[in-house]
């Protein structure tokens, strides 16, 4: 059965990957971010809008648009995060340090508030927020996105103990990618680790198999480990 999700964040990397295949299967996807979507799968390009998840107000736009066409939510993906520039935290600067949490974490804020009202209202959806094994192995010169991805967790499974039964969130680790971001945190090693078709092609049966029952899990997308 087809199922409406959207997808934060999804103008290129890990969200549009997921975007075009969950599209291929018949789903109806919705994406956004705050650039034009980067693919050749022009059926992607009419469910895109340029948005920014630090909007409050833009967000709730977006979903009750979605919500008035669609009639309900299925699968809400969040993926849009920024990583910080390279820096030691004492160098880093503020701005940019509000910038990752303001991305990483209200972004997420954002989505929920206007999300989960509808799936309280229907009796179903699931939540996915985005973390990564960097939130845990706490590299050097990533200090607020570090933070940003362990704070993920704690208010994943807050949520989770007040989503009632029928509706769930988890927190996935999609493993190492690679992708502009992990470039960014590894550099030249990013090229170790598998690209995004091999990837998509595990998270994708695994993400359309959780359900709420998993609520409150942190989980990994099969045959990846946390860098």
């Amino acid at each position: 059965m087809s199922q409406v999700i959207l997808i934060t964040g999804a103008s290129r990397g890990l969200g549009a990957a997921l975007a075009e295949d969950f599209t291929r299967l018949g789903h109806h996807v919705y994406t956004c971010a705050r650039s034009p979507i980067e693919t050749a799968f022009s059926v992607l390009s009419s469910h895109h809008t340029l948005l920014d998840v630090r909007d409050r107000q833009a967000v709730h736009e977006w979903v009750s648009t979605i919500v008035k066409q669609e009639e309900r939510l299925d699968i809400v993906i969040n993926n849009a995060a920024l990583m910080n520039d390279p820096a030691p935290l004492w160098e880093l600067p503020p701005e940019n340090f509000d910038l990752v949490v303001d991305v990483n974490i209200k972004g997420i804020f954002h989505m929920v508030q206007a999300t989960v009202p509808v799936m309280l209202q229907q009796g179903s959806g699931l939540i996915i927020n985005l973390i990564s094994g960097s939130g845990r192995k706490n590299p050097a010169r990533s200090g607020a996105y570090n933070l940003s991805k362990t704070a993920i967790e704690s208010f994943t499974k807050t949520l989770a103990n007040e989503l009632p039964e029928g509706i769930g969130v988890v927190a996935l680790i999609p493993g190492p990618t690679n992708t502009a971001m992990l470039q960014k945190i590894l550099g030249e090693h990013a090229h170790e680790f598998p690209d995004l078709t091999d990837w998509v092609a595990r998270a994708t049966p695994f993400i359309l198999s959780l359900n709420y029952t998993q609520s409150g899990e942190i989980l990994a997308v099969p045959g990846q480990q946390a860098v």
